[in-house]
């Protein structure tokens, strides 16, 4: 089994080496964010199995961090754990509404946080470990209720991003495509082969959504991508049909190519002059008129 790798999110420095020193003796990769600015930053550009965020931080709060996470539809793809000393009853039952695993209240016995950790981890682990097709393949059925099931991962140089896209569309399939390089993360949602949602974040902290996000994602040619069917809970952000966002892209690449090869081209010889005989092609240059006679 691999090793967790979790990320927690804290401004109490007392809690956040509590916490390191709990999950790395019990075998767990960790990682820390003192604020919810840094926490989103280390989620964006690496890889976690889990988040354990605290609600009340300077720069970007807990409830932020999760309507962001929330937003670019990581709360789907990896367990978000809430803990806090003063939230209500009202407001624990909200963040498990909107996809929070646990909300956990502050102070905490190690043990039990522990056991809770534990027990959302092994459910994600058992939703993933679906039963793969004969051919050694990933089944293409979503997990009814679960976390997504992979479908295929690679390099864009090896699959272009239309093409990913067009594979969802033909099939009218449910799921996520995720891109990813160095400098920035991408993901779109689909419903019955539909893009409803995309997101483009880069490292940088510049983000895209909807639209603009979709002909951003379309242009990558290098980096690596992750597509899964499952089923999408969020509403309908993109409603252009996914074939004329296709279509256009393909225009502005046309465009573009056009606007290179013309500004490459040699330019054309100018028009002769109207009203007088054609500048001599070589010798000296006719001698001016004078505007006064003698």
């Amino acid at each position: 089994m691999a090793v967790p790798r979790i990320l927690v999110i804290d401004d109490d420095i007392n809690i956040l080496s509590t916490l390191r020193i709990l999950f790395q003796k019990e075998g767990f990769q960790v990682q820390t964010a003192f604020d919810g600015e840094d926490g989103l930053k280390k989620i964006i550009v690496g890889s976690v199995d889990i988040i354990l965020s605290d609600v009340d931080m300077p720069k970007m709060n807990g409830f932020e961090v999760f309507q962001k996470l929330k937003m670019q539809g990581l709360v789907q793809q990896i367990p978000v754990v809430m803990m806090s000393a003063e939230t209500g009853a009202l407001e624990r039952a909200k963040y498990i509404e909107e996809g929070a695993e646990d909300f956990i209240t502050k102070p905490f016995n190690v043990m039990e946080l522990l056991a809770r950790i534990r027990r959302i981890l092994s459910r994600a682990a058992g939703q993933m470990g679906a039963p793969t097709s004969a051919g050694g393949g990933k089944s293409t059925d979503p997990t009814p209720g679960g976390r997504p099931q992979e479908l295929t991962r690679g390099k864009i140089g090896e699959m272009a991003v239309p093409d990913l896209i067009q594979f969802f569309m033909l099939g009218q399939k449910d799921g996520f495509l995720e891109l990813t390089r160095p400098t920035a993360t991408a993901r779109m949602f689909f419903t019955g082969g539909q893009v409803i949602h995309c997101t483009v974040v880069e490292r940088s902290g510049i983000a895209r959504e909807g639209e603009d996000a979709v002909y951003n994602m379309l242009a990558w040619t290098e980096g690596t991508f992750r597509a899964a069917f499952e089923k999408v809970a969020m509403p309908r952000r993109i409603k252009t049909p996914t074939h004329e966002l296709l279509l256009e892209h393909a225009r502005k690449e046309d465009d573009q190519a056009r606007s290179t090869a013309e500004a490459a081209a040699p330019p054309a010889p100018g028009p002769a002059r109207p009203g007088g005989p054609p500048p001599p092609s070589g010798g000296a240059p006719p001698a001016k008129k004078d505007d006064f006679s003698f």
